[in-house]
């Protein structure tokens, strides 16, 4: 028996990496990625990134593939995707806490123990956009969160053990970026870049 050929499949996180770091363009990458379309070779998103604005990029790329935003926290599998798939919308899987069980936990740590911070959940559309450098749409699109919430911290630095701590206990994960602190379920793909 022919031992099978094995899969090639590319996964690839997008701020920094697929799209160029400074303007978000994926220019460079296209020749890459119109070779391995052409030979067929799946292409994985695996982003801090919301699944609204993942979807958005796919359909700007011609990307039809499976997909995972949020840090790890949401898994998309475009309808039809493999071949005896009957299904005629996307199914998405979500791994962890919910976005309003999270919210509430970082609310009542927040009100018990006075730490000082924002997440996105407090924020406008408008002051997302500013503290993001994001477009007002774009903003939305980030706000659209399903699993996770990015904070910017406000409070001292040796607070932020004690915060941690508190929502290890409440099954929450830090992950680290240059602007934000997230906190996904336990489930994480690594450190998160500058825009959420």
């Amino acid at each position: 028996m022919e031992a099978k050929t094995p899969r090639i499949l590319v996964f690839t996180d997008l701020d920094g990496s697929l799209l160029d770091h400074d303007n978000y363009s994926w220019a460079v990458a296209q020749p890459a990625l119109k070779l391995l379309y052409e030979r067929e070779i799946p292409v994985i998103f695996n982003t801090s990134k919301t699944l609204a604005e993942a979807v958005v990029i796919q359909r700007e790329m011609g990307i039809e593939q499976p997909f995972i935003t949020e840090n790890g926290m949401v898994t998309t599998i475009p309808a039809g995707c493999f071949r005896d798939s009957c299904e005629t919308e996307a199914t998405h899987f979500f791994h962890g806490q919910p976005y309003r069980s999270i919210r509430r936990v970082l609310s009542n740590i927040r009100r018990q123990y006075g730490f000082r911070f924002k997440g996105f959940g407090d924020l406008t559309e408008e002051q997302v956009a500013e503290v993001t450098g994001l477009s007002i749409g774009e903003a939305v699109k980030a706000m659209a969160r399903k699993a996770s919430e990015p904070l910017v911290w406000l409070d001292s630095h040796s607070a932020l053990p004690e915060f941690i701590e508190l929502l290890e206990s409440e099954g929450l994960h830090l992950t680290r970026g240059g602007v934000f602190i997230m906190f996904p379920g336990k489930v994480i793909k690594g450190w998160h870049c500058r825009r959420c």
